[in-house]
């Protein structure tokens, strides 16, 4: 038998399975993450003890994407507290000018709903997941805003940002990332 710890990965971490299987379920896609096999469960709880320390573990997580359909974007995002989710949406919008964007518009527009989600609910710290690596480039300004979308994305992200802790992890699109693939259901489905 083999101990599985995974000091850094996706929902309730850190933590020790027992199986192959449930490790992979929160390390696959995840970027950084941070896990080890063991021959006995003390191997595994010393490994915890050395590597938590420095991982920063975000109660609030949310997984955000987008989709479009040629004339209307929609966002989907699910937001978990401590690996159980707490909240799932999926809307539909249409923006004539934002076309361009396609589904880039869709997820700007679900992080900032996510954010207005974490203003409503007293939530002053959240992990965002996505797969566009925009989200969190033009959020904190290393990516050059070019339209009045994504400048207004990152205007109204770093006033977010000066209230609200916020973590970014990019996951990949498809990967079979439960949550990123709920979210991609949920924008789809709010197209339909």
């Amino acid at each position: 038998m083999k101990f599985y710890a995974v000091a850094k990965g996706r929902g309730k971490v850190p933590a020790i399975y027992e199986s192959w299987d449930a490790c992979k379920e929160k390390v696959q896609g995840y970027p950084d993450a941070r896990y080890k096999s063991f021959k006995t469960r003390e191997e595994a709880e010393e490994f915890l003890g050395l590597h938590v320390q420095d991982v920063y573990i975000f109660p609030y997580e949310a997984y955000v994407d987008g989709s479009f359909n040629g004339k209307d974007y929609s966002y989907g995002y699910v937001i978990l507290l401590r690996g159980k989710i707490i909240e799932q949406v999926g809307k539909k919008g249409h923006n004539k000018d934002a076309v361009a964007l396609h589904q880039v518009y869709g997820e700007l527009s679900g992080v900032l709903a996510v954010m207005k989600y974490c203003v409503n609910h007293d939530i002053n710290e959240i992990m965002i997941h996505y797969d566009y690596t925009g989200i969190e480039s033009w959020a904190r300004g290393t990516w050059k805003r070019n339209n009045t979308f994504t400048m207004d994305y990152h205007t109204r992200m770093q006033k977010y940002m000066k209230t609200i802790k916020v973590g970014f992890t990019k996951v990949r699109a498809h990967s079979g990332d439960a949550y990123n693939d709920l979210a991609d259901s949920l924008a789809k489905q709010a197209l339909l």
